[in-house]
């Protein structure tokens, strides 16, 4: 009988990352930097590794690979100790620290985020840093405070930033972004008062995304509001606006007849192709809302769709990735579905790949990437283990095609309830409940008698009444 050792470093380098995550920076450099050129390697590409200046972490040898910098109180040493920083959390700031703050000392700065923590004071120049170009390579940040705004002339433009999350502002402050970042993909920010932008139009044509939070929605709404911000982005793919209002009889008798901003989305987002509204009420009791089938995009059918038609059927999925946490109860049915029927799905259709990418912490779902190139992506939080099936057959019987609503090819400016002419038309209802081959349909029909027949029969009784 033969023992086997098992050793460390048989393991890959995949779960080998996986378990260093677990550990602390300090405890990780200790106890394996230094060890071999292959663990050198590992700890260089971890992107997890986090120092908090509150936890008297003084671990100088781990400074070199810290990825994310949490500053929650005072910082002892300078920032240029960590070369390696590509993500900042603010909570605190000192005026050594503002001097610090440049692409000098973080060369490779991609992430910001500024607490609401932050003392007011040293706000304007923290903005005036982003929205200038500081950071060359800044492409996400989130701002707390936006007001008083009194830097906006200061500010040159930041071209690298693409995604930006703020807070309260106002018509001059969503106008003076726009200036600033124009490669801005993605923008979420919250109005507390009605500002309007009555003019200084400022076209942004490559923002996508915009998410706004409605705090003044005093009732009635004043949809005229977001007339202006919409009109500043006429490129827009989605728009999400997130209202609450107290409902009452009279609220509900509105909702029954309101456009739910139809006019200004229609008015303002022409050319939005893929436009998905989404309005956010706490509300429990609305059953029946609006139909949004005006602004839910539209073709004809452009392809034959002939796959499997005289011909072998392919499968238009080819990869099929599964995002699940092992602990997070929101993952449970995705969990149930892994162990009980991910075998017998991959046994009946081994066409498709399917890949499983453990992520700790974070919401399951599911990924299908298509022939043609086109990926769909499923959310599966909370689904149980018969939704996460529907889902998965879901995708499994798709194209890849984006949600469109198909029109018909005829038109007529008359419609019938019978519908358009087929070969079936005024036929037996029968004819469906019967077992094919029928022997009563495959006897040729003749009539029970022809029109020759009829004249000649009218000519012989014409004879037998004159002999009469």
């Amino acid at each position: 009988m033969t023992n086997n050792v098992f050793l460390f470093e048989s393991l890959p380098n995949e779960i080998i990352i996986e378990l260093f995550k677990y550990l602390e920076a300090r405890d990780l450099i200790q106890a394996f930097y230094h060890l071999n050129s292959r663990f050198n390697c590992l700890i260089r590409s971890l992107t997890h590794l986090i120092y908090s200046t509150n936890k008297n972490d003084n671990c100088i040898l781990s400074y070199s690979f810290i990825y994310t910098l949490v500053i929650n109180t005072k910082i002892e040493d300078k920032l240029s100790c960590f070369p390696n920083i590509h993500r900042i959390v603010l909570d605190y700031v000192t005026d050594d620290l503002i001097t610090q703050f440049n692409s000098q000392a973080l060369p490779y700065l991609e992430y910001l985020s500024v607490s609401h923590k932050v003392s007011p004071f040293y706000m304007p120049d923290l903005r005036g840093k982003i929205f200038s170009n500081e950071f060359p390579n800044l492409k996400s940040c989130y701002i707390s405070r936006m007001k008083p705004a009194y830097t906006l002339r200061e500010w040159t433009r930041s071209p690298s930033l693409r995604f930006l999350k703020l807070n309260d502002i106002d018509a001059s402050i969503y106008t003076s972004i726009l200036l600033a970042c124009p490669n801005l993909y993605y923008l979420k920010f919250r109005l507390p008062e009605r500002s309007k932008i009555e003019s200084n139009i400022m076209l942004h044509s490559n923002l996508k995304r915009l998410l706004i939070n409605l705090n003044h929605d005093e009732w009635p709404w004043d949809d005229n509001v977001l007339d202006g911000y919409l009109a500043c982005v006429p490129n827009l793919e989605k728009l999400r606006i997130n209202r609450s209002v107290s409902v009452d009889s009279n609220v509900m008798n509105f909702f029954q007849h309101y456009d739910w901003l139809l006019p200004t989305i229609s008015k303002r987002l022409l050319m939005s192709q893929f436009l998905r509204r989404i309005t956010s009420l706490p509300i429990q009791s609305i059953r029946s809302f609006h139909s949004f089938d005006e602004v839910t995009p539209a073709k004809y059918i452009s392809t034959r769709l002939k796959n499997g038609v005289g011909s072998r059927y392919v499968c238009q999925l080819q990869r099929l990735t599964i995002q699940v946490c092992k602990e997070f109860r929101t993952s449970f049915g995705t969990r149930d579905w892994i162990a009980n029927d991910l075998i017998k799905f991959a046994r009946e259709h081994p066409y498709v790949v399917v890949y499983v990418q453990p992520r700790r912490h974070r919401a399951p779902n599911l990924v299908g990437e298509y022939l043609a190139g086109d990926r769909q992506w499923i959310p599966l939080s909370n689904c149980d283990r018969e939704k996460v099936n529907w889902w998965i057959h879901s995708l499994l019987t798709q194209k890849g095609d984006p949600q469109w609503r198909l029109l018909k090819q005829m038109h007529t400016d008359s419609p019938s309830v019978q519908g358009i002419w087929t070969p079936f038309t005024n036929k037996p209802i029968d004819r469906i409940t019967r077992t094919y081959p029928d022997k009563d349909l495959t006897e040729m029909e003749y009539p029970q008698i022809t029109a020759t027949q009829q004249i000649q029969e009218l000519f012989e009784q014409q004879k037998l009444n004159k002999t009469s």
